[in-house]
Order: C-alpha cells, then sequence, then structure tokens
C-alpha cells in the first residue's frame, strides 16, 4: 500500500497493490497522485519515503524527473 496526505482538505490517498514491492507499482502511484493534482493550483508536492529500494530505483528517479524537471 502507498498513501498520500493531502493537508489542504485532512485526506488520505492511498492505493494497495498485490506486489507491494514494486517499484512499477510506485510509478504508478507518483503518476495517480499527479493525476488527483494535476488540474489544481498545486506548486510542490511533497514525498516522504523510507529507505526502500523501490523508491530509489533508476526507473523511480527518471519518472520524477520529467515531472519535476
Amino acid at each position: 500500500m502507498f498513501g498520500a496526505y493531502d493537508h489542504t482538505n485532512d485526506k488520505m490517498h492511498v492505493h494497495c497493490y498485490r506486489n507491494k514491492t514494486g517499484k512499477k507499482q510506485f510509478v504508478d502511484f507518483l503518476k495517480r497522485v499527479d493525476r488527483r493534482y494535476d488540474d489544481k493550483d498545486i506548486q510542490n508536492i511533497f514525498l516522504v519515503l523510507d529507505n526502500l529500494s523501490a523508491h530509489k530505483s533508476k526507473m523511480v528517479k527518471e519518472e520524477i524527473s520529467k515531472c519535476c524537471p
């Protein structure tokens, strides 16, 4: 399960995956969060991550660099 907290409206957004450690699942979650806020006046989204290897993979870094140059 990956989750995001929106402090502007005090809501949690979570998504569960069958494979909980996969970098593809984490990239999918990042895209879901990005789409959720794509049309709003959000300038910054802060990620708080632990040391899970999926959070540090090359695929994840490339995906983040696409949306956050």
